[in-house]
């Protein structure tokens, strides 16, 4: 899904400029202004994430139903269906690890 791969584009650019940082700054340079603003910067370019993903999702579900069958209920085929299973999982996994995250940063 489009939407998914855009997320997933916007994670690695966020972790390689985190990294990137800290090769260049070491750890002491995680208490710099620098590295708030940029912690900043990136917290606020994923305000929008929870709604790409549930665009992703929509666009997961449009495939499926054009792949095997338009009147396809998701909820009655899901225990059929191990890659529904691990999508709910990674679903689950990240909005758990996200919503953590966006807690403790406003912490």
């Amino acid at each position: 899904a489009p939407s998914i791969k855009r997320v997933s584009a916007l994670y690695v650019q966020n972790f390689g400029q985190v990294v990137e940082y800290e090769h260049r700054r070491g750890v002491a340079g995680l208490m710099d202004q620098e590295y708030d603003e940029l912690t900043r910067d990136i917290f606020n370019q994923h305000r929008g994430t929870m709604l790409e993903v549930a665009r992703g999702v929509f666009e997961f579900s449009e495939d499926l139903t054009n792949l095997f069958d338009k009147n396809l209920e998701l909820a009655e085929v899901r225990g059929d269906l191990r890659h529904i299973q691990d999508v709910e999982a990674s679903l689950d996994e990240f909005f758990t690890d996200r919503l953590t995250l966006r807690r403790n940063s406003c912490a």
